[in-house]
């Protein structure tokens, strides 16, 4: 037999925070599988596959999984140490402690004055915690308890919901903290502040016997106004909020001047009318220019035809001026968002589709591209201003270029099966199918890699952009994270992000669900990074799951691999000339 998942090791048992895990391996077919002692033949497949959710308790658990001949005797034994995580411990009243990772904030902080923050620790039940700010807030500002001491018989509410999400589901992902002496507070950096740098954020602990000083885990900086940055990376990432998880936005381009007013860790956050985005401090530069006050003004849109399947629309702006842009797609429409930008007085719009208006914190310019069929956009500044590069399908396979990306590769295995095979090995074989169904049909096919390496997804983006994709399907297989039961998943399922991607989404599910038997499990829309793309129409493609041991049957088989390539190559096919 083989337990290919939790796997650990004598001195390493495998941790997680969920309440679950699965047993994922594989004994003979005409043999019987016990774990824990609990009889669970019943749920492995006709090839001997299984994948069972194991219910866990907090602390270390033991996972025994034996085969048995039909006869009951025992023919092999794999066991596995998974440690769930314990809840943060209490924490003395003499001497006052608190948990140095409840400390909030813990990177490097700078606001204007008038701005909030907030601070959090999970400290010793009934002290009194504070904060002080070395050159700020030089008394303690006192902190509330976050939680009223109201019983419950509910154990999980006695701790903070801290989740993350996790394939569209909360997932716990950091240590649980008691609400039992935690305690935050949003505070105001006084208007009166003076600039400063790099003071200390220190907590007080006190009661009626002590009184306690830590020290700093982070540092405060007082701006006295927004300063000015440059993005000095061309397409540097900006985000809805100061960490990767957040959404993306679109990519600012190389010489943008912005304004920042605060700064969290390694992110600041961008003024942008009257809304914000956040950026990297690795992309941007700070300057000692201060933004000009007179906004650029737009005074003309035209469209002019740049090439066969490019479209130019422009937005002619002051001599010099590089407002950032931010672009959105949605059903049968684009539109481009300019902050700071003011309409001039006398406007020359010459392109009818397009509607101009003045809106919060900016211009707002929507297209409408229904006979268009729209597979992508690009921006770049010009003389005249920001020029769109409006990307429309080609008609034929012959014109079509397409990028097939096989997920992960080289040290990333991403999900194993039952039998062991890793994801990056079946999805490299579906993709060179793929490849020769749609050059059948004469399209221009190219693969992200064609054999196991690793492969960045910058280096991916890059391939699609190098080889001007105007398509690129992300070929993956599914996989559960812990705390899910296996038997409730299967079947495939498409990603997208941009609405000019999502009618070849829908298409191919259909097609996988109709022409290749397989179940539908249905079509999202989801910021991953490859379905992000805005220069080409990107589908990720998940054909079915590694942890449901009878799709795991089917998706190894191949015949219905066979179909499924052909199913997706139709869809594409399908798509292109509609």
């Amino acid at each position: 037999m083989q337990l290919v998942y939790p796997v650990s090791k004598p001195d390493q048992p495998y941790r997680i925070y969920e309440s679950a895990t699965m047993a994922i391996g594989n004994i003979a077919p005409e043999n019987r599988l016990k774990i824990n002692g609990e009889e669970k033949t019943s749920e492995v497949s006709a090839q001997g596959f299984f994948a069972i959710k194991i219910v866990l308790n907090d602390g270390g658990n033991l996972i025994r999984c034996q085969e048995l001949a039909p006869d009951g005797r025992i023919l092999a034994e794999a066991s596995s140490t998974v440690m769930v995580a314990l809840p943060l411990a209490p924490l003395s009243y003499d001497p006052l402690q608190v948990h140095p990772e409840t400390m909030t904030p813990q990177q490097e902080m700078a606001l204007l004055p008038g701005d909030t923050m907030r601070v959090a620790v999970s400290a010793s039940d009934g002290a009194d915690v504070g904060v002080m700010i070395d050159g700020v807030l030089p008394e303690p500002v006192w902190l509330s308890a976050a939680f009223d001491d109201e019983e419950t018989e509910n154990q999980k509410e006695l701790y903070i919901d801290n989740r993350s999400m996790v394939f569209k589901q909360w997932h716990q992902m950091q240590a649980r903290i008691a609400r039992k002496g935690y305690c935050e507070k949003l505070i105001t950096i006084p208007e009166t502040t003076t600039p400063v740098e790099n003071a200390a954020i220190r907590f007080v602990l006190r009661n009626d016997y002590q009184e306690r000083t830590l020290d700093p885990v982070s540092h405060l900086s007082v701006w006295a106004s927004p300063k000015t940055i440059r993005v000095h990376t061309d397409r540097a990432v900006v985000r809805t909020g100061a960490a990767d998880d957040y959404d993306r936005l679109t990519p600012q381009r190389k010489g943008v001047l912005l304004a920042v007013d605060r700064q969290e860790g390694d992110w600041l956050r961008a003024v942008c009318g009257d809304d914000y985005f956040w950026i990297q401090v690795k992309d941007v530069m700070f300057e000692g220019v201060v933004i000009p006050p007179a906004p650029p003004q737009l005074s003309a849109v035209w469209m002019s035809g740049v090439s066969q399947h490019i479209t130019t629309l422009g937005l002619a702006l002051n001599e010099g001026a590089r407002p950032p842009v931010l672009i959105d797609t949605g059903e049968n429409t684009l539109s481009i968002f300019l902050p700071g930008v003011v309409l001039a007085d006398m406007m020359n719009i010459t392109e009818e589709r397009c509607e101009v208006k003045a809106v919060d914190g900016g211009v707002k310019v929507s297209l409408s591209v229904p006979d268009l069929y729209l597979s992508g956009y690009d921006y770049r500044y010009g003389s005249q201003g920001v020029e769109v590069l409006l990307k429309t399908l080609p008609k034929t396979p012959a014109e079509t270029r397409i990028l097939i990306d096989p997920g992960h590769g080289g040290d990333e295995w991403g999900s194993t099966g039952p039998s062991g095979l890793p994801e990056k090995t079946l999805n490299l074989l579906l993709a060179k199918q793929l490849l020769d169904k749609l050059s059948e049909r004469g399209f221009q096919v190219s693969l992200s890699r064609g054999i196991d390496r690793n492969l960045s997804l910058l280096h991916r983006e890059k391939i699609a952009s190098e080889i001007e994709a105007d398509i690129v399907l992300s070929i993956h297989h599914n996989a559960l994270p812990d705390g899910r039961d296996p038997k409730e998943h299967e079947g495939a399922c498409t990603f997208y992000y941009h609405a000019f991607s999502k009618p070849l989404a829908i298409g191919i599910e259909n097609a996988l669900v109709q022409n290749a038997g397989q179940n539908l499990y249905g079509v999202f829309h989801e910021s991953f990074y490859m379905t992000r793309f805005h220069h080409a129409v990107s589908v990720l493609i998940e054909l079915g799951f590694f942890t449901k041991p009878d799709e795991f049957e089917r998706l190894i088989n191949p015949e219905f691999q066979q179909q499924a390539t052909e199913a997706i190559a139709k869809a594409v096919e399908a798509f292109i000339t509609r």
